[in-house]
């Protein structure tokens, strides 16, 4: 279990990974190709990643993982 009460399994399925992704992501032995690219852009730059991303962009995935939870129903 996480801080959200999901467990692994929960938790990526919700946002559309497998269990072994998910856990490749939280131990950082692997970055997502796009999260990849987002940061060696950032570098190049002379940026933040966060910087990169629009206000608009995170309100819409905020939305995506709301949807995502509904669907999903309770834990």
């Amino acid at each position: 279990m996480n801080g959200t009460g999901l467990t692994q399994r929960e938790l990526a399925r919700r946002v559309g990974l497998t269990a072994r992704q998910l856990y490749r992501y939280e131990h950082r032995t692997k970055l997502p190709e796009p999260v990849r690219r987002l940061f060696l852009l950032a570098a190049a730059l002379g940026v933040s990643a966060d910087e990169l991303i629009q206000p608009d962009v995170m309100a819409a995935l905020r939305t995506e993982v709301k949807a995502r939870e509904a669907e999903a129903g309770p834990t």
